[in-house]
């Protein structure tokens, strides 16, 4: 028997250990990973589970930003073969909460819900708004 994880399944779970992470004050790097991995996967099966413009939105908004700033962070810390002795000269660390809640606003648009991590960050962010 095996346990088949779906890709829903897999951006759920690393984006709660991304919340988990940052409420525990853990690493901002590894936390940015994580949130970054889980929002690429909601991002690219949003359009298979929904038929909104959603996605085209989205993809508008990053654009406008630049995809390449967008990505920064996330291709220095996965990516090595190109550029092995290169540093990363700024880490927004608060800008990582952003990509917590970007991937948690993909997910539950899916998923029709938050996991209670999800809710929990989301009425965190909103009191501090």
């Amino acid at each position: 028997m095996t346990n088949q994880i779906t890709k829903l399944d897999a951006a759920r779970r690393q984006l709660d250990t991304a919340i988990k992470l940052f409420f525990d004050n853990g690493d901002s790097l590894s936390i940015h990973t994580l949130a970054y991995a889980s929002f690429k996967i909601l991002f690219d099966i949003y359009p298979l589970h929904k038929s909104d413009d959603f996605a085209t939105k989205l993809d508008e908004m990053i654009r406008v930003m630049g995809w390449q700033r967008f990505n920064q962070t996330a291709n220095f810390l996965q990516h090595a073969d190109r550029d092995p002795s290169d540093s990363l000269n700024y880490h927004d660390a608060d800008g990582t909460q952003a990509f917590i809640g970007l991937a948690s606003l993909v997910y539950r648009r899916i998923a029709g819900d938050f996991t209670p991590l999800m809710r929990g960050f989301d009425c965190w962010t909103e009191i501090l708004s």
